[in-house]
């Protein structure tokens, strides 16, 4: 049965996933892949526990008990922010439905009332600069993959990148020749920042780009490339960092992720004098106080960085290609 052209429901999740979030958000594929797993998350929910028909649906059958007998069923395997973040997507899709939905604009706002989970204080994990440079400078550069593979490290510490942003650098991102050698970074929500670099970065680049020939030199082309000359991933760039960093700990028995660069960058930043609105900045936060756990993250920092900064802190002021004929599981699985 052609559900999507019998279900409000249906035709308000291929409308918010297909128009709003590209269209009027503008939001990055990443981005909408995160609402398209929930709300599959929350459709899976209807059908295996709840044993609704969802071909028969509705919005007005959207409710805020609904929601939160889903909330409390991820929240079995899931931790609260995980919880959390799976109710903004809803609540995001239940503001978007009420324009469209006024019979159920109560309902609906029943559930964007919903209120989130309590966690704990965030705190981040990060390296100290021996460790950093320990694991950065273990490629052999010798030989091209070894190169390859310390550009990556290094590109990913020194810029202060998450990993799709390092991935997504193309060499016309690259200013290298300037008294300032920079990189331009695309981030979340079609956001753009330029970071300065060190000049052994630039240095290191330079002779990174000199072994690289063809089409891969070109303008459009990955600064950062797989063994097979494509475009890096962020499973690839997860690897390469294990890998080091076993290779450098091989009694250790700690995870380490890529993130942990970024935090150790903006740890060292705080450490090194930097003030914490340029840190911001440098790593495209959009608020202060996502910043500021960097500030809470190492003893020695709290009492000299935040009485520091406080009285400056104060003081601040995709289209999808579907057919609407489609399943709805089949839609949110081709989004």
């Amino acid at each position: 049965m052609p559900i999507s052209t019998t279900t409000d429901f249906a035709k308000q999740v291929q409308s918010f996933l297909c128009e709003y979030l590209p269209s009027q958000r503008n939001c990055s594929r990443n981005t909408i892949s995160s609402y398209r797993d929930t709300l599959r998350l929350f459709v899976r929910f209807l059908i295996e526990e709840k044993h609704l028909s969802i071909a028969r649906f509705h919005m007005k059958d959207f409710t805020r008990e609904l929601v939160l007998e889903f909330l409390k069923n991820i929240g079995l395997s899931c931790r609260p922010s995980t919880v959390n973040n799976r109710l903004s997507s809803l609540k995001s899709f239940a503001t978007f439905c009420q324009s469209d939905c006024m019979d159920e604009l109560s309902s609906l706002l029943n559930v964007t009332n919903i209120k989130q989970m309590r966690t704990e204080c965030r705190t981040v994990r990060f390296l100290d600069k021996e460790t950093v440079s320990q694991v950065i400078n273990l490629p052999d550069i010798s030989d091209f993959k070894g190169l390859r593979h310390r550009v990556i490290l290094c590109t990913l510490y020194d810029t202060g990148a998450r990993v799709q942003e390092l991935c997504d650098i193309t060499m016309k991102d690259l200013y290298l020749d300037s008294k300032t050698p920079r990189v331009t970074l695309h981030g979340k929500g079609s956001k753009t920042r330029t970071v300065p670099i060190t000049s052994e970065l630039s240095t290191l680049l330079k002779a990174y780009l000199k072994r690289l020939q063809g089409p891969h030199a070109l303008p459009d082309s990955w600064l950062v490339i797989n063994k097979s000359g494509g475009k890096m991933t962020r499973d690839g760039v997860d690897y390469i960092v294990k890998k080091y960093f076993r290779l450098a700990f091989p009694n250790s028995e700690e995870q380490v992720h890529p993130h942990v660069f970024r935090h150790s960058k903006a740890s060292h930043l705080l450490a090194s004098g930097v003030p914490i609105v340029y840190i911001r900045d440098f790593l495209g936060h959009a608020d202060l106080e996502t910043t500021m756990i960097y500030a809470k993250a190492d003893t020695e920092l709290k009492s000299k960085a935040i009485n520091a900064l406080a009285p400056k802190i104060v003081g601040e002021g995709i289209q999808a290609d579907w057919s609407i004929d489609g399943d709805l599981m089949d839609f949110l699985s081709s989004v």
